[in-house]
């Protein structure tokens, strides 16, 4: 195979594996991710806030799968690369799980985090009253859902 194939296997290989995630298993990951990592105490609030959740665009999933292929390029030999892409069950999820793991290297927690902000701003600009009007709205669910919460605590403390 010549480098370009190796890459569009790649591609190939990982997009399956996110599109075969369904809007389910999004939902929940989002709602334990949400308890875990925020001031969200409760199921439902969590759940009401991970509906709000835009799916990212494929085009910066296909960006990172890129960069990922490049890594593999400069770190491992080609008789590797070669098994790797074999399409053999096992090598496709050591493909993927190597894959999580480059995901989670500070190299890319920044460059994931860089290209978030630039996707949030790119559609809030101010130009952008589509963005503007969906980020307005999802801050003003967040204000409800905070009240909502404040009334619980407050109940559960009278």
């Amino acid at each position: 195979m010549q480098k370009k194939e190796y890459v569009s296997y790649i591609e190939k290989t990982i997009l399956s594996y996110i599109n075969q995630q369904n809007s389910e298993k999004r939902q929940g990951a989002l709602e334990d991710f949400l308890e875990v990592t925020s001031m969200i105490t409760d199921k439902e609030s969590a759940k009401e806030v991970a509906n709000m959740v835009p799916a990212l665009p494929e085009k910066l999933y296909i960006k990172w799968i890129g960069l990922f292929a490049e890594s593999l390029f400069e770190k491992i030999d080609m008789q590797t690369l070669t098994e790797l892409c074999s399409g053999t069950k096992e090598n496709i999820s050591a493909l993927i799980l190597i894959y999580m793991m480059f995901l989670e290297s500070s190299r890319m927690e920044t460059q994931i985090d860089e290209d978030l902000k630039e996707y949030a701003l790119k559609y809030t600009h101010k130009k952008d009253i589509k963005g503007n009007e969906a980020a307005f709205l999802l801050q003003e669910q967040m204000k409800k859902l905070h009240t909502k919460q404040t009334e619980k605590i407050k109940d559960t403390l009278h």
